[in-house]
């Protein structure tokens, strides 16, 4: 098994509809980690158990159940995890550039924006994120089969 087999994505399927596009990246080089860690051409990373991912105050958050490994293998599966929400913290939610975690003027939560993202959601008053999943879910009602 490869570590970018595409029957492994834990995170990336669950995580891509709980957060920005910009962040997907990190979550497909989460899923490649959990293969490295649990060995390439095993089914152990399939014992990973994803409960949650979540965007919280402008960070990546990832609840994940290890218990089917030993101590050393959870503490580098747990390592894993601590620098995919690291790296999210420098990198734009909406559309992968780089970014950091920002208050808006008008707006008091925190998330993770580029420069141009941050301005049009001051500019603007719109979450960029808010008009992206608005999008998104009219593209898939388009694409729905009519039954």
């Amino acid at each position: 098994m490869r570590p970018d087999n595409p029957n492994f994505r834990p995170c990336h399927r669950y995580g891509m509809d709980a957060v920005g596009p910009g962040w997907e990246k990190i979550l497909v080089d989460l899923d490649h980690q959990f293969v490295m860690i649990t060995g390439i051409g095993t089914d152990r990373h399939g014992q990973i158990k994803i409960r949650q991912i979540k965007e919280k105050f402008g960070l990546l958050r990832i609840y994940a159940d290890f218990q089917a490994f030993d101590e050393e293998k959870r503490k580098q599966l747990h390592a894993a995890v601590g620098e995919a929400e690291n790296k999210s913290t420098v990198v734009c939610e909406v559309c992968g550039e780089p970014g950091k975690p920002r208050a808006g003027e008008q707006f008091s939560w925190v998330k993770t924006f580029c420069q141009d993202h941050h301005l049009e959601r001051d500019t603007t008053g719109v979450n960029p994120l808010q008009k992206f999943w608005e999008e998104r879910n009219q593209e898939e009602q388009v694409m729905r089969p009519r039954g």
